[in-house]
């Protein structure tokens, strides 16, 4: 509905007009839907993606039926992926003896075994192979234990870099229940992990309220056989993040 042809004062106050209704109405589509998946959050059903370990179980209502006449899927649930289940309290146990990220990853990609990224059929970025960081994120992941929670962190933008970084939400804020039949990993298994993790972690308080590590070639350096960024691989040297 936007006339090129009008004068350039009328097309200025047109553009603005118009272009201040969509902001309101993202942001109002935004809170929308943020509403409706804590509802289906609220109701127990599971609202992010396919955690590597389980699959998406559709929960349909025979008493209502869809555009295809089919019954509605009112909900999606997670259940246990027996074979990746065994991988990831693997990967729990490994990390509680004393084995690091990297050799976890090492050992499972010389055996062939799928990696997340494969499994969600990527084909571009991570679509083989395990790389440390997946296993860190893993391992940090409460579900394993069977606690499920929604609505932990957002996305905010970065005034400076204008990215969009990841903000932990109050604790008051989550929406959370515990599922037993999700439990994959043991409690005793779990805080060996999460204690292990700590004795590595850093002291710094800058970097844990929020700030990044910056070192002399950070953001300048990328891998020449996968492209993939550079990062701190130890106190010493740097490694291909994706490797």
């Amino acid at each position: 509905g936007y006339d090129s042809e009008t004068k350039v004062a009328t097309r200025k106050i047109q553009r603005g007009v118009k272009n201040l209704l969509n902001e309101m109405r993202l942001d109002e589509l935004r809170e929308q839907v943020h509403r409706g998946l804590t509802g289906q959050a609220m109701k127990r059903f599971w609202c992010g993606g396919r955690p590597y370990g389980y699959r998406l179980k559709p929960i349909q209502d025979p008493s209502q039926k869809d555009a295809y006449g089919n019954p509605a899927r009112i909900g999606t649930v997670l259940e246990i992926e027996s074979e990746q289940a065994k991988v990831v309290a693997e990967i729990f146990e490994s990390y509680a003896r004393g084995v690091s990220y990297f050799t976890i990853a090492r050992s499972l990609n010389e055996r062939c075994i799928p990696s997340p990224g494969s499994t969600w059929k990527r084909e571009v970025r991570r679509c083989r192979g395990w790389v440390a960081s997946a296993i860190r994120v893993m391992l940090r992941n409460p579900l394993y234990t069977g606690y499920v929670r929604w609505n932990v962190s957002e996305f905010v933008r970065d005034p400076d870099s204008r990215k969009y970084k990841r903000r932990r939400r109050s604790e008051t804020e989550w929406v959370s229940h515990h599922d037993e039949s999700l439990r994959i990993v043991s409690d005793e298994v779990f805080q060996s992990v999460q204690m292990r993790i700590r004795q590595f972690a850093t002291s710094d308080k800058r970097l844990k309220s929020g700030g990044k590590a910056k070192y002399l070639l950070s953001g300048l350096m990328y891998c020449e056989a996968c492209g993939a960024n550079y990062v701190m691989g130890d106190r010493d040297k740097y490694a291909c993040s994706s490797y």
